[in-house]
C-alpha cells in the first residue's frame, strides 16, 4: 500500500492554519516559505528583510496566533502522508532551545548551565522503507525547569528513589505521553513502530495496556527475532512458542503451590 507523498510547497499545509484573518495566514505563510530556505539560521538571519523581520515579530506577539492553531494543519497532512504507508516509525527525542542576551524572557525556564531557554520533545514520522522520508512531527510536547529537577534532587538525598520515580509531572513522562499523542492523532491509519533511545526505557512504556500485536512480538524476541538471523517468520514464531512453553512450564514447576489455572 506503499505510496509516494509526493513534494508540495513548504506553505501548502500552514496556509489552512485557523487563525481568523486572511493576513496573518499570508504573513504565516511567508515566514513558512523563508524558514523552509535554511531551516537552521536564526529568524533575523532567515527573513529577507528588516520589514518582514519585523512582520515576523508582529506575527508572534499577535494573541489569535497559538502554537497549537499553527501546527495543527500540519500534524493533520503528516497523518495523511503516514496514511499512505502500511507502517512508519515514530522517532521520538527531546531537544533543547537556547536563548542568549542579557534581557530575561517571561515564560523560559532554566537549561542546564548554560542560560535560559525551554524544551521540546517531538515525535517525528518516517517512512519505514530505506528512504527513511521524513513525513513530518505528529506530537510536539514543551516544557520548563523552574527549580531543581528531580534526578539532582535524588542525587544529593533530597528525594528517595522510590519517590522520585513516582513525581507527579516528572520529565520522564514525555516518553509515554509522546507515544500515546502519535497513537491518537494517526488513529489507526497506519501502523506505528516507535523508536527512542534509552532514556525511553521506563516504567510508563512498560506498563500499557498490551495488544495482540505486543504479544506477537514478544513470541517473536523469544524465537530469536532480534538477532536477524533470516529464518521464515514461521520458524521464528513457532520455535518462540515452544520457549514461551517452556518458561509456562518451568513456572508451574516453581510454583506447585499456586492454581495451574491461574497462569
Amino acid at each position: 500500500m506503499t505510496q509516494a507523498t509526493g513534494r508540495t510547497s513548504p506553505c501548502s499545509e500552514f496556509e489552512r492554519a485557523d487563525l481568523k484573518d486572511a493576513r496573518l495566514t499570508a504573513r504565516l505563510c511567508r515566514v513558512v516559505e523563508a524558514l523552509s530556505v535554511n531551516p537552521a539560521a536564526s529568524f533575523p538571519q532567515a527573513m529577507p528583510s528588516e520589514a518582514e523581520l519585523e512582520g515576523f515579530y508582529r506575527l508572534v506577539r499577535n494573541e489569535k496566533v497559538t502554537f497549537d492553531k499553527v501546527v495543527s494543519p500540519h500534524v493533520v497532512a503528516t497523518v495523511q502522508r503516514a496514511g499512505a504507508h502500511d507502517t512508519v516509525l515514530v522517532v521520538h527525542d527531546t531537544t533543547e532551545v537556547r536563548f542568549q542576551g542579557e534581557a530575561r524572557r517571561a515564560g523560559l525556564g532554566r537549561v542546564g548551565q548554560c542560560g535560559p531557554g525551554f524544551f521540546g520533545h517531538l515525535s517525528l514520522v518516517l517512512a519505514s522503507d530505506n528512504s527513511r522520508e521524513p513525513l513530518g512531527v505528529v506530537a510536539t510536547q514543551t516544557w520548563t525547569r523552574q527549580g531543581k529537577s528531580v534526578t539532582p534532587r535524588r542525587y544529593a538525598g533530597e528525594r528517595k528513589d522510590q519517590e522520585a520515580r513516582m513525581a507527579p509531572g516528572r520529565e520522564s513522562e514525555r516518553w509515554a505521553q509522546g507515544v500515546e499523542l502519535a497513537e491518537a492523532a494517526v488513529a489507526g491509519q497506519s501502523q506505528l513502530v516507535h523508536v527512542m533511545d534509552r532514556e525511553g526505557d521506563n516504567c510508563e512504556l512498560m506498563t500499557g495496556e498490551p495488544t495482540v500485536r505486543d504479544a506477537w512480538l514478544a513470541v517473536a524476541k523469544l524465537g530469536g527475532h532480534l538477532r536477524n538471523n533470516g529464518e521464515p517468520g514461521w520458524l521464528v514464531l513457532g520455535r518462540g512458542y515452544d520457549e514461551l512453553l517452556t518458561l509456562e512450564v518451568g513456572f508451574r514447576l516453581a510454583s506447585p503451590q499456586l492454581d495451574p489455572c491461574v497462569v
